[in-house]
Parts: structure tokens; C-alpha cells; sequence
């Protein structure tokens, strides 16, 4: 009888043990992959001829805000922005040692890799990524560039500023800057293109165009400045299509003798109506 009994509690207890094995090895099953609170920071790289092109970067939420965006931009364009041409002028190797803020100045200590000789205007692109990728916070104002632990005042022969500023590397922005869209992301059906721009009389003009080249939408706009200072601009376009399908943004200056001097490409994906 006691063994029938004893029996009996094994096969009930069984059930309880395979389901406690299975809730412990799937682990937290009701975390999504990207649990948490979030933040998003801008990665500031390199698109066209030296001028710089700013990228977003949606990671999971911390402190560290300032030493996060660095490491990001360290880590170096993704695979839909190196597709469109995105690339860093920040040599390949380049590590964050530290970093610390003081009076609105960030100390950044790369590692030895971020001196490596190239041309002057490689040399000043790559400076003015740091510099601006680091100074997106309200925070920081200016940047102290450290290599291995050491103050720089030059590299390969081309001057570092001490600190330095985003004003010290205006000439590395592009005539047309769009923050938004990114490159690669899903767009809805109404798409909204911003950024800035210093182009003639500030005028811009905004296409979305399908996969197969065809104009979808079209907007002319007005940048709060332009002919020598820079403003903003933004504007929302409604298009139209049957199903999802890559789609480009065309963002152009519209304005000045010359036809379109300056256009910028940001591939995307389209949403269906």
C-alpha cells in the first residue's frame, strides 16, 4: 500500500516539476526583447563629400547618456545607411576609455586608434563627428579631446581645437541636413521630412517617389532662414500606395540660378493606404 501511495505522488508531482523546469529555463518569458524605457540619441556620421549626416539610435535607457552615444557612434553606420553611402571618418579600431563633464565640458579619452594620420579634411570630418555626436545634450557645450589619456592639439599635422565646438566645424554641415526620416525606416502614409538647411531664399522642395521612380507627392516649403544663415524646416506629406514597398524621400534647394544645386536621397520604406 505505501508504495502505491508513494507511487501515486511521484506521478502527481511529475507535472509540477516539468512545468517549474520549463518556466525556469525559458527564463522571464513575459520580457519583450526590449523591455524597458527607452531613449534615443543622435549618431552624427559621414554621408557626402565630407559633410556630416545625422543618424538616430533607439536604446534601452541610462544615465550614461553622453558615453552611450559615443560608443554608438564608434560602433560606426548600420547596414541600410552604409547601402545609402553613410559612412565614418573615424578610424576602424577606435574605443571609448572615458569620459566625464565638468562646467559643460566633456572630457573624451579615445583610445590611440582615433589619431591615425589621413588627410586634413578626413581628419577635421572625423573631429566633427565626435564633436557634435557629444554635444547633442543640453549639458555639454564643448568637447576636450583626450588620446590614451593625453590632451591633442593636433593630428597628423591638422589642428585640434581645446576645446572644441560645434561652431569650430560648421563647414562640415551639408547645404541640406534632414533629421527626420531616417534612413531605412517604415514611414506612414502621411511622412514627415525636417531638418535644416542654408540654401538661396531657404527654398526646398519635398518629393516622395515609389520604387519604380514615380513622383508620389510633392511639397515646396520655406526654411525659417536661408542665403547665408541656416533655419529649419518641416513638413508633412500624404501619399498613396497599394502596398508596402521600398520609396525614396527627395529633399532639393528650389531656389538660385542654378537648377537644384543640392539634393539629398534618404531611402526608406513606404506604407500601403
Amino acid at each position: 500500500m505505501t508504495c502505491n501511495i508513494c507511487r501515486m505522488r511521484i506521478r502527481t508531482a511529475l507535472p509540477v516539476l516539468a512545468l517549474l523546469t520549463l518556466s525556469l529555463s525559458a527564463g522571464p518569458a513575459a520580457a519583450a526583447p526590449h523591455a524597458g524605457p527607452r531613449m534615443t540619441v543622435q549618431v552624427w556620421l559621414e554621408r557626402a563629400a565630407g559633410k556630416l549626416w545625422v543618424s538616430k539610435r533607439t536604446v534601452p535607457r541610462t544615465p550614461a547618456v553622453a558615453a552611450t552615444a559615443v560608443r554608438l557612434l564608434l560602433a560606426g553606420p548600420n547596414a541600410a545607411e552604409r547601402a545609402a553611402g553613410v559612412r565614418t571618418a573615424i578610424p576602424a579600431g577606435t574605443r571609448l576609455r572615458g569620459i566625464s563633464l565638468r562646467n559643460g565640458t566633456a572630457t573624451v579619452d579615445v583610445s590611440s586608434a582615433f589619431a591615425a594620420g589621413a588627410p586634413r579634411g578626413q581628419i577635421r570630418t572625423r573631429l566633427a563627428e565626435l564633436v557634435y555626436t557629444a554635444t547633442q545634450f543640453a549639458t555639454v557645450q564643448r568637447v576636450r579631446i583626450e588620446v590614451a589619456g593625453s590632451a591633442v592639439t593636433s593630428i597628423a599635422g591638422t589642428p585640434v581645437p581645446q576645446p572644441a565646438e560645434r561652431r569650430d566645424f560648421l563647414r562640415r554641415l551639408p547645404a541640406i541636413l534632414v533629421n527626420r526620416p531616417a534612413i531605412g525606416v517604415h514611414v506612414p502614409a502621411t511622412v514627415t521630412v525636417a531638418g535644416t538647411a542654408d540654401v538661396f531664399e531657404g527654398a526646398l522642395t519635398v518629393r516622395v517617389i515609389n520604387e519604380r521612380g514615380r513622383l508620389l507627392a510633392r511639397r515646396r516649403i520655406t526654411a525659417s532662414c536661408g542665403t547665408g544663415c541656416r533655419g529649419r524646416y518641416s513638413v508633412a506629406i500624404p501619399y498613396t500606395v497599394i502596398r508596402r514597398q521600398p520609396g525614396t524621400i527627395v529633399i532639393l534647394d528650389s531656389g538660385g540660378r542654378v537648377a537644384h544645386p543640392h539634393v539629398v536621397r534618404v531611402p526608406v520604406r513606404l506604407s500601403a493606404s
